[in-house]
């Protein structure tokens, strides 16, 4: 009878433990494959630009431009996977590639126009393709699978 008294609530104990464990690895699983799904979207919408930039010689603000609005909203949509941390990372890695340097009043991604002086954009112009590449691929680093 010690036996079945014993046994019975160390069963029920290892069946609760068990299936603890298997929902926390569940739950593991389904936030990296959101996780997953959403960082090649987002590493996906920057294929074609980063192609451009390095096979062509055109403008990389008319590149980048052209593809403003899918940009934006691949990373409005992986923002949100992120942790708390990494969405601090990618918020100031964003900034970066998107926002002005030298002049708040400078329109979004004008600074890699060739139009520009080096005062104006603030990066040389020899340099503005490889800042473009060099930043995009900082933001898409914080988009490798897990």
């Amino acid at each position: 009878m010690e036996t079945v008294i014993v046994g019975v609530p160390s069963a029920i104990l290892g069946v609760l433990v068990g299936g603890w464990i298997t929902y926390r690895f569940a739950l593991d699983l389904a936030k990296r494959q959101v996780f997953n799904q959403a960082a090649t979207l987002f590493r996906a919408s920057f294929t074609d630009e980063l192609t451009q930039l390095a096979t062509t010689s055109d403008d990389p603000h008319d590149i980048l431009s052209a593809a403003q609005a899918k940009h934006v909203a691949a990373g409005f949509d992986f923002r949100w996977v992120l942790t708390e941390r990494d969405r601090e990372r990618f918020d100031s890695a964003w900034q970066k590639y998107y926002c002005a340097d030298q002049d708040p009043r400078l329109p979004y991604l004008e600074k890699y126009s060739k139009h520009l002086s080096d005062e104006q954009a603030g990066i040389p112009k020899q340099e503005r393709r490889k800042a473009a590449t060099d930043r995009i691929e900082a933001l898409l680093t914080l988009a490798e699978p897990k």
